[in-house]
């Protein structure tokens, strides 16, 4: 019998409407324990129906009670709002959204007249259980649905909805919860904080059932990437990338282009650009605005372009259409992400996900096979869920404050200790955590050992309403070439926390940069020629390698080293028996250890290689991310200063002339280890980017303060050991570190478990040396000096030619289009053939509405401006179509269009119009 018979019978005949032929494993499997009444967690790829899963149970049941559906982002509500829709209204149930940006009329509806269904972010949720009348409304909910449970169980955002959670379960006297997820390694964990103190939870796992094609390429560049190469100043490997794209792009309909982060994004998206400016590919990532990402999306959707190229903002599930492609543009580093990002393509769920990933060199390689071996058998990493986060916390006992002025410890403490996240939270922690808020510089509360009381409300509601959100609130630095006092483009404040001191070397723009100074949003850098030590502007995005991954690259070389005499061939060929890829393409991957195996020791997960280049240090270490990031905080501390550090999974960098191997081998000991890395974490940029957001969270900073380092590193000192203070401390060793995982390797060492090899002094890197240099300091990815210029201004003409515009006819009002500036020829109305058309800063709808307005004698300023653009368009065409897209005005137009090179104005007057936005004068 098909679990759809369970459903009563106006929900089947809708499901028979809908087109559902039979179940597919998450309804198969979801269903009845739902129906049941059970809390359900339901662990599933994407497209496989786990949302029909939850809610056609939960529909059978109404319209008794309410529907609380949360998502993690406004965009997931947008297409869960069209999805539930149509259930909906087929029922006579009322179906409503509400976040942040939700107009004020729908909010007062939704007030006069509660939905049935409200779908809403964890953020709003917390602003609802504010409100007397939102309170009233809320105390009807039944169910609740919690959309990718697994991103946010990873984060403290996770954590506040559980707190939240708990809240609404007082008020509603209790509901019934289902949980959706993508693949988890730790289901169990996963469960227990989607349930909080509601303990039971049936756990639906058909995270294996989807089918999935996963292919490793590794492309060699042709003579034609070669001949493309020369022409645009790039590398040929780079083109090769990009031609292995160009091509399954021809035979694919539609594709998702997935990188790891947001600068990686803008710079595959440039090149693209550089490449052809009509490839019909477009970018996606958070710092986009949401008008931007949701064109692209509807593009993508519509057909009118055939990829975007994105970050994890399109790895959950937002409706792009059928997606019948994925390439992962280098290694996805963790196994989650691989099976999250391949299963958007095949969106159905008896359809194959196809999945491409494109490697760089020997470690992305390898780090890529371990992943789609794991991927392929289901081996997934756990989801790590923080610990007792005091920001968090602080917020939701404010929130408390707000809807009771005094407050019992023991109320407080029985509330927390509900959440999962707070299950173990000590009573002295939590004491502290009072007393700080009682001594709050803003004196929102007071607290006298046994009560928490309210003392100004007025602070204490605008704190509450402030900090709603655990996102990290991060600003961007510009940074300026000191002499010539150019832009040379952005970097992040984590970034800059990290490595933003003066001396310091990183890769912006194709380019190496030194470090002069960071004065109030602005930092200052000298270009330099030599890049070793230098770190690509993006790696702080970078998500971290797992240590199972690293230790399987490791085993790998080791079985290369150990059957080296057997040849290269014949390792391959063993290898392809066990991970998913050809011999060729294997032989290639493994062609710099077999290499490096003929005249050194290979650095494997049983033995730790130290070597000497010039003045750079490298310990090859396969301990991941997380534990080499460990290491590498404990030796910088350690050894004799001036000395620059960072990290690979695979290699820690020493850069110090005065430095030998020597030195560093007698520092690798697990005495007192743990104690001395919490000694560096407080120097460490990662910890002060995590105190600031940590401050900022706990009141301590207002919102929207700029707050400098010298700031900054003083408020550190005087709050030191203080609650914000620990929190940003635990976070980043729990969180941003692996001291544990660190520890256990040194002591492996000194038993002899794993050993140490030192190389000394070498005139050259060993193989596996250079490959690591090669990416981290950015040798393959940099702009010769003398070509930097002409390199800006094809990227900038390039841009402008592939933005879209929105036109409007000025002559006859009754034109309105959206269309890519290097496809027009001449702009023409379609409708009256006038050449007076306007470029105006609104989509095609709005467009309409204004010239509506127009044709009923209703100008307004947007217009006015729009006809002084048509003349200048009726005059110069496509060249004022280019200006207004640059961002100049209707003055600097006219005065790029006369000179020339309209490219070379554009640019210099951007470059002008960003430093005055930075007051750089």
């Amino acid at each position: 019998m098909s679990v759809f018979e369970l459903l009563p019978e106006r929900i089947r005949r809708l499901v028979e409407e809908r087109g559902f032929i039979s179940p597919t494993d998450p309804q198969a499997m979801g269903i009845e324990p739902i129906l049941s009444g059970k809390n359900v967690l339901i662990i599933a790829p994407t497209g496989t129906g786990k949302t029909e899963a939850a809610i056609l149970p939960i529909l059978s049941k109404m319209p008794s009670g309410m529907l609380l559906y949360i998502t993690p982002l406004r965009a997931l509500n947008r297409d869960l709002m069209e999805r539930i829709s149509w259930w909906a209204n087929k029922l006579d149930l009322r179906v409503s959204v509400r976040h942040g940006d939700t107009p004020k009329s729908e909010r007062e509806a939704q007030r006069i007249a509660p939905p049935d269904i409200l779908v809403t972010t964890p953020e709003t949720l917390q602003i609802m259980l504010m409100g007397r009348k939102l309170r009233e409304i809320l105390s009807s909910v039944k169910y609740v649905v919690v959309d990718e449970v697994h991103e946010l169980a990873s984060s403290k955002r996770g954590a506040q909805l559980s707190l939240a959670l708990e809240r609404l379960r007082d008020l509603t006297g209790g509901f019934q919860i289902v949980g959706l997820s993508a693949t988890v390694g730790n289901p169990d964990e996963v469960a227990r904080f989607l349930v909080g103190s509601a303990e039971e939870c049936v756990i639906v796992d058909v995270s294996s059932k989807k089918s999935m094609s996963i292919e490793v390429v590794y492309p060699e560049p042709s003579d034609s990437d070669r001949r493309i190469a020369e022409r645009i100043y790039l590398d040929p490997d780079v083109v090769a990338r990009m031609s292995y794209i160009l091509k399954l792009m021809d035979s694919a309909k539609s594709m998702l282009i997935f990188v790891n982060t947001r600068p990686m994004s803008e710079i595959l998206g440039n090149r693209f650009k550089l490449l052809n400016s009509r490839i019909p590919v477009e970018v996606h990532h958070g710092s986009l605005s949401a008008e931007e990402r949701r064109k692209t999306e509807e593009w993508l959707k519509s057909g009118r372009i055939k990829a975007v190229i994105c970050t994890s903002s399109l790895e959950l599930g937002i409706d792009v259409g059928t997606v019948e492609v994925v390439v992962q543009y280098n290694s996805p580093r963790q196994v989650s992400k691989l099976i999250q990002r391949v299963g958007r393509s095949g969106h159905k769920f008896y359809e194959v996900s196809r999945g491409f990933v494109l490697v760089i060199n020997s470690d992305d390689a390898l780090e890529t096979l371990s992943i789609a071996r794991r991927a392929l058998n289901g081996e997934v990493e756990a989801v790590r869920i923080p610990k007792n986060p005091m920001d968090a916390l602080m917020h939701e006992i404010a929130g408390l404050l707000l809807l009771k002025a005094r407050l019992t410890v023991d109320e407080i403490a029985a509330h927390v200790r509900r959440s999962y996240n707070y299950r173990n939270m000590s009573y002295d922690d939590l004491i502290k955590l009072l007393e700080f808020i009682g001594n709050h510089p803003a004196r929102i509360a007071g607290f006298n050992g046994i009560e928490l009381y309210r003392i100004n409300k007025r602070w204490l509601y605008k704190y509450f309403f402030d900090e709603i959100s655990m996102i990290p609130d991060t600003k961007q630095y510009l940074v300026v070439e000191e002499r010539e006092k150019l832009p040379v483009g952005l970097l992040d404040e984590p970034f800059v926390a990290e490595k933003g001191k003066p001396g310091e070397r990183f890769i912006l723009s194709g380019r190496a940069w030194e470090v002069v100074s960071v004065n109030e949003g602005v930092l200052y850098a000298r270009e330099v020629e030599e890049s070793i030590g230098a770190v690509p502007s993006w790696i702080g995005e970078e998500i971290p390698v797992p240590k199972e991954i690293a230790e399987e690259v490791g085993r790998i070389r080791r079985f290369i080293e150990e059957n080296r005499e057997k040849g290269i061939e014949r390792i391959s060929e063993e290898l392809s028996l066990v991970y998913p890829a050809d011999k060729k393409f294997i032989e290639r991957a493994i062609k710099p250890i077999y290499i490096h195996s003929q005249f050194y020791p290979v650095p494997t997960d049983k033995r730790i290689v130290l070597e000497k280049w010039r003045d750079l240090v490298i310990i090859h270490i396969t301990g991941g991310t997380l534990i080499n990031r460990a290491i590498a905080r404990y030796l910088a501390a350690k050894l004799p200063p001036p000395v620059a550090v960072s990290e690979d999974p695979y290699r820690i960098y020493i850069k110090a002339e005065h430095i030998r191997t020597r030195d560093v081998i007698s520092e690798l000991s697990p005495e007192n280890f743990g104690e001395e890395v919490r000694k560096t974490v407080e120097s460490s940029g990662l910890f002060k980017f995590r105190f600031l957001h940590t401050a900022r969270k706990m009141g301590i900073i207002e919102k929207g303060a700029d707050v400098t380092s010298s700031m900054l590193e003083k408020l550190i000192i005087s709050m030191r050991d203080s609650v914000p203070y620990m929190e940003a401390f635990n976070y980043t060793i729990d969180m941003d570190m692996d001291v544990r995982g660190a520890e256990e390797i040194l002591r492996m060492v000194k038993r002899g478990a794993i050993e140490v090899v030192d190389l000394g002094d070498l005139e050259r890197p060993t193989p596996i040396a250079d490959e690591g240099i090669r990416w981290q300091f950015g040798r393959v990815e940099l702009i010769k000096s003398d070509k930097k210029e002409i390199v800006e201004r094809e990227k900038l003409r390039m841009r402008l030619l592939s933005r879209r515009i929105t036109l409007i006819c000025t002559s006859c009002l009754s034109y309105a289009d959206e269309l890519i500036i290097g496809e027009i020829d001449e702009p023409v109305c379609k409708k009256c053939g006038s050449r007076r058309l306007a470029p105006v800063k609104m989509g095609v709808d709005e467009a309409e509405i204004l010239l509506m307005k127009a044709r009923d004698g209703r100008e307004d300023k947007e217009l006015r401006k729009a006809r002084k653009w048509g003349k200048i368009v009726e005059k110069e065409g496509k060249k004022a179509l280019i200006a207004y897209s640059a961002g100049l005005s209707l003055r600097e137009a006219e005065e790029a269009i006369s000179g020339d090179d309209i490219y070379e104005f554009a640019l210099k007057t951007i470059r002008k119009k960003i430093l005055r936005r930075y007051s750089v004068y």
